[in-house]
């Protein structure tokens, strides 16, 4: 399987960490994006290099991102996404409930350039 770069853009840090936590243990490089901090230099530098980013609802008009989008909608945002984003949104996976096979699912088959509707 190819090893995937997965950038993370979460507000919570115990929801981000337990995502990361998920992907590396598929065999992902995940990259912290911020959250509700300020993003490091690494990760600035390593957001051109990365193959999909999963990032809240609440967080998806941020930045616009270059690689398809995972997106962990919340209840009062999860039909808007796609009509509001500026990135490429692959996938939409439910914030709330989400299990680690969707999870995964969901940044694989983004990745591979398919689309996902939770």
């Amino acid at each position: 399987m190819k090893l995937l770069r997965v950038g993370v853009l979460e507000e919570d840090e115990v929801y981000r960490r337990g995502v990361m936590e998920v992907l590396n243990e598929d065999g992902c490089v995940c990259i912290d994006l911020g959250g509700d901090r300020e993003m490091s230099a690494e990760a600035a530098y390593a957001e051109d290099s990365l193959d999909v980013v999963v990032v809240c609802s609440r967080s998806l008009n941020e930045r616009p991102f270059k690689c398809p989008v995972v997106v962990l909608a919340t209840p009062e945002l999860a039909s808007e996404e796609k009509g509001r984003a500026a990135s490429t949104v692959m996938a939409t996976l439910p914030h709330e409930g989400l299990t680690s096979q969707q999870l995964l699912a969901g940044v694989r088959a983004a990745a591979a350039g398919l689309e996902v509707e939770s």
